[in-house]
């Protein structure tokens, strides 16, 4: 298999999620919460300053604003903004107009917003957008669940999302390990794939409630055919994040053929 494909800066094939939990005592005072989550996001851009890798945010993005987009690129972080926007096209389109001023590097749409896609990448011209399909912690009887057509496994309801979402103007898409394979035969190297659900080997999660079943390591996530990972609560977690991710991106580097 040519692994391969579009060219990444090696370290931006690493996405960190910023994922945070607030102190119980904080959590009902708009005043003291705002200004703890702000206070993390910069310690966390702090701590990963220079290692190249994209930060994801998404509640914290909400809660915070996009502004807070430009306190990382301060840093000289790429922001990951994971929005999973879903709406009709001319709310998409304002959507990436009020984006498009604070210069994202990446930012996620839901497939079911069909046509809005093509608003949204429109007014991001420079903004990679990325299609979700199925969330990553679905289980199959979720999948039907929400999807329907029983008949279908969730790599084929993927598949079916993700050639509207991509016909309508997405850039690449966010895929579950275990669809990585399916996806890349499917739709070729011309899209990126980038893949949640991922767990590095040296750093386990504690009470980890990911779906083990679609889920992979580092290494066969891109020994796949991803071309980014998506890693959060095993940095986040961690007591020396810096260190978690040179880690993880070490066994990045000892994927065969990839570099």
């Amino acid at each position: 298999m040519r692994l391969k494909r579009i060219a990444l800066p090696y370290p931006e094939r690493l996405i960190v999620a910023f994922d945070p939990t607030p102190p119980v005592e904080i959590r009902h005072d708009p005043a003291l919460l705002t200004a703890w989550l702000l206070a993390e996001v910069i310690a966390f851009a702090e701590e990963l300053r220079g290692t190249g890798v994209i930060i994801k945010l998404n509640a914290a993005l909400r809660a915070l604003g996009y502004q807070v987009i430009l306190e990382l690129h301060k840093r000289g972080l790429k922001v990951f903004a994971d929005l999973k926007l879903d709406d009709i096209g001319a709310t998409l389109a304002l959507d990436g107009l009020f984006l498009d001023a604070f210069k994202p590097a990446i930012v996620t749409v839901k497939a079911t917003a069909y046509t809005g896609i093509r608003r949204l990448k429109q007014a991001l011209p420079d903004t990679e957008v990325l299609i979700v399909p199925v969330l990553t912690t679905y289980t199959e009887k979720e999948r039907e669940a929400i999807y329907g057509n029983p008949g279908e496994t969730t790599a084929d309801t993927t598949l079916r999302l993700l050639e509207c979402g991509l016909e309508c103007g997405g850039d690449g898409f966010i895929c579950a390990p275990a669809e990585i394979r399916p996806s890349r035969a499917h739709f070729g190297d011309g899209v990126t794939i980038n893949t949640p659900n991922v767990r590095p080997v040296d750093l386990p999660v504690t009470g980890d409630d990911q779906n083990a079943a679609r889920g992979a390591t580092v290494t066969e996530a891109f020994e796949w055919g991803t071309d980014r990972v998506v890693v959060g609560r095993p940095v986040t977690q961690s007591q020396n994040k810096r260190a978690s991710v040179i880690l993880i991106l070490k066994e990045t580097a000892r994927v065969k053929g990839y570099r």
